[in-house]
């Protein structure tokens, strides 16, 4: 079942993608019917049925972000005017741009005035920018409490365990590094949240464990369910070799049985991803970025972290190299990559990150600099 931001060229989800839509979109073929959206689910869960089900909805909100800015309504409607900047939500600490930031960013930043109307604005903009944000993140919380009053309902009458998974494809700079909406690979935008409810998630529990949702979500949904990974998910084992590929060993016993199968027996050799319930961790994650700048080519980028560094590549621009320590920067303020003394631990992310292109062909990989050995640091083919 699938209800909410569809955000595909179709305005419905169409026949074949094995969904059966529970709420239209606007007539308009907008998706401005947050309550609606939630209402259909909530009708759904309460209503008896004897199959199990899957059932996705995408919460419009907060991307309505994108659309204030701009001047114009979030699809949830319009929002009150802010109040006087000095009771907006203050600036965070890591607002300011800082010495050796990426060029390619601030150069789409100024390309993309409609996405990006914020290059030349002042802090109190900015504080009205982070009063709107959080007050469209409000709404997308009542939606969801909506929606888990009713998932609580379904559980009481239905006797049955129901697994709820909350998370997101990306975030929004919300004023960090003067950045508004996605594509900037900072960690406001790249990080978000994995929250896991229902049978086997130990309650209140969190983990710093790293999370690819777009590698980890079926894995882990299938872990929790007792559901045998489809078959033709399997693909090409990458560079980490076959422990990084997670997911039930033939049939799985059946989940009204009270049997959840054991992460450690769950080894494929296909499907790029491992449930977060598995024991072995993450090394790495990857992440990747692109725009469509008129008149720019290859306006890419990714980021491979694990769980200190981060190096984040650019294709080409400015300081195209970003290395951060997480643990002492979170705010990723400081470059270390711009210090020769970093060198070796820089050639160490270049490294991880071509390996991961290779393994993925992925065609980055040739932007990824390789180490100029009779120099300490070594420097993009532009300089930067």
């Amino acid at each position: 079942m699938y209800t909410g931001s569809w955000q595909l060229p179709e305005q419905e989800a169409p026949d074949g993608r094995g969904f059966r839509r529970l709420h239209p979109t606007g007539a308009d073929g907008t998706d401005g019917d947050d309550p609606g959206f939630t209402r259909s689910v909530a009708g759904f869960l309460t209503r008896p049925r004897s199959r199990p089900f899957l059932l996705l909805l995408p919460l419009p909100e907060p991307h309505g972000i994108s659309a204030w800015a701009r001047g114009q309504d979030p699809s949830s409607g319009p929002l009150p005017a802010p109040p006087p900047a000095a009771l907006c939500p203050p600036l965070p600490a890591k607002h300011p741009r800082v010495p050796y930031e990426a060029g390619l960013p601030r150069l789409a930043q100024r390309a993309r005035p409609h996405t990006h109307p914020t290059a030349e604005w002042r802090e109190d903009d900015w504080r009205r920018y982070r009063h709107a944000y959080y007050t469209l993140v409000e709404r997308a919380d009542q939606q969801l409490g909506t929606v888990l009053a009713a998932v609580r309902e379904h559980r009481r009458w239905s006797g049955r365990e129901t697994v709820v998974v909350f998370t997101s494809d990306h975030g929004d700079g919300a004023g960090a590094h003067g950045w508004n909406e996605k594509w900037a690979l900072f960690e406001e935008v790249v990080r978000v949240p994995f929250l896991l409810n229902g049978p086997g998630v130990a309650a209140g529990e969190v983990s710093d464990r790293l999370v690819s949702v777009g590698e980890d979500l079926l894995p882990t949904l299938c872990d929790l369910t007792g559901v045998p990974l489809p078959p033709d998910l399997a693909g090409p084992t990458g560079p980490e070799g076959p422990t990084d590929r997670v997911g039930p060993a033939g049939p799985a016993p059946s989940p009204s049985a009270g049997h959840r199968p054991d992460p450690q027996q769950q080894l494929h050799p296909g499907l790029p991803g491992r449930s977060v319930l598995a024991p072995e961790r993450r090394e790495t994650v990857v992440a990747e970025t692109g725009w469509e700048l008129p008149g720019f080519e290859d306006a890419l980028g990714r980021t491979v972290r694990d769980e200190r560094h981060k190096f984040v590549c650019y294709a080409w621009g400015d300081h195209r190299e970003q290395l951060f320590d997480l643990a002492e920067d979170p705010g990723e303020m400081v470059n270390p990559a711009a210090d020769a003394r970093n060198a070796a631990l820089l050639d160490r992310f270049r490294t991880l990150l071509a390996e991961h292109c290779a393994g993925t062909e992925d065609p980055f990989g040739r932007f990824v600099p390789v180490r100029d050995t009779h120099a300490p640091y070594a420097h993009g083919p532009d300089g930067g």
